[in-house]
């Protein structure tokens, strides 16, 4: 009965889509979607390489080192990778992110993306609302049809957008080509103040303010020791296992990520499926509970894996590091990489992800092990 349980807790965890029946999945060092063919199937692609030049007609799940789309995908994207580039229509929803991304092209509705650079080009046109946090935001032309809100550190606009914007950035420039049709507010620190901003439309609202540390401090410490407490609580219980699932996540570093992220944003949608049909209600808040558990863990996870990376770097001798100092060192460092302006958002989703897909692939993996011992 235990073993069912587990069965059936992954394989919704792993479910994508509305149609899981309908979805294929690929991964390897390369996934290339050639030019010319066309998939109707829901895909899931993790790979170090993810090129899609062909059609696409469902959803596209894909995380890697490097997703670029310059074909069409039918309905909504969701991608994590260090470099995304869409060339291609998007004829859904965009959510992405990773340390560069390039929208050069038509997205048919929202887009919510983060990361290091957000760049969007003269040739995109997105007609949906568009959501984005980021370090540096270059929006050199193109059209959003919808309203655009979001922060950065530095931000340039020079494209069009039909309804209203809400910015908060560190600095901010205007090319002589931006304009809004809605109202438009931007939120700078005190010191920009007094200071000369070229092409400043006429009708926008620029306040000014600085930010409440004492208020952040007090978060970030909360946080924080929470954090550490439950983290002990799992390294101290289960040490062995903690051990075991952070040795191998060390060999599934891009594997871990991918699943973690096809899990993150699927999980959801079949929550809500589960709900719909009245009779597996039960079964839906079971994995609510199970998800929002693992959402809270995968930061720990995370926290642990980046610990011991850093303190066995450091042994001189090289002896293993101690689990509960690399469990503090982990956690700390992840905390103040969280509250970076703007790319935080960014910083949290790898870390969601990664945690997560650790965990569940290391347990997966434990299954399937398990079910080969039997058969011999």
């Amino acid at each position: 009965m235990k073993r069912i349980v587990l069965f059936v807790g992954i394989m919704l965890l792993l479910a994508a889509a509305v149609h899981v029946h309908a979805s294929d999945y690929k991964g390897g060092r390369t996934v290339h979607i050639a030019a010319g063919d066309t998939t109707s199937k829901d895909l899931m692609v993790a790979a170090r390489n993810v090129l899609l030049e062909g059609v696409l007609l469902g959803d596209l799940f894909a995380a890697g080192e490097n997703v670029t789309v310059k074909g069409d995908v039918g309905d909504d994207l969701f991608a994590a990778a260090k470099n995304l580039t869409i060339r291609g229509t998007v004829n859904g929803m965009l959510f992405g992110g990773g340390e560069t991304v390039l929208i050069d092209s038509e997205i048919a509705d929202d887009v919510f993306v983060g990361g290091g650079t957000v760049r969007i080009t003269e040739k995109a046109y997105i007609r949906g609302n568009v959501f984005v946090g980021t370090g540096n935001l270059l929006f050199e032309g193109g059209t959003i049809e919808g309203n655009l809100k979001g922060g950065s550190g530095v931000a340039f606009f020079d494209g069009e957008v039909g309804g209203s914007i809400e910015w908060g950035s560190e600095k901010i420039e205007f090319g002589p080509n931006f304009e809004a049709g809605g109202e438009i507010e931007f939120k700078l620190p005190y010191w920009m103040e007094g200071k000369e901003i070229e092409n400043v439309p006429a009708n926008a609202i620029i306040t000014y303010g600085e930010r409440h540390y004492a208020g952040m401090f007090f978060k970030f410490v909360f946080t924080f020791l929470a954090a550490v407490l439950l983290g002990l609580c799992y390294v101290l219980i289960f040490k062995d296992f903690a051990k075991d699932q952070i040795g191998f996540a060390e060999q599934n570093v891009l594997q871990s990520l991918g699943l973690g992220f096809l899990a993150l944003v699927a999980t959801p949608v079949v929550i809500v499926i589960l709900a719909v049909m009245v009779l597996s209600i039960p079964i839906a808040l079971f994995v609510l509970a199970f998800y929002l558990m693992l959402l809270y863990l995968a930061g720990i996870i995370s926290g642990l894996f980046l610990g011991v990376q850093i303190l066995n770097r450091a042994s001189k001798n090289g002896n293993k590091s101690s689990l509960v100092w690399a469990l503090i060192l982990g956690v700390f460092l992840l905390a103040l990489l969280k509250h970076i302006p703007y790319i935080g958002v960014l910083i949290s989703l790898i870390v969601v992800s990664f945690g997560m897909g650790s965990f569940l692939y290391f347990i997966w993996n434990n299954y399937k092990n398990k079910d080969l011992e039997t058969a011999k």
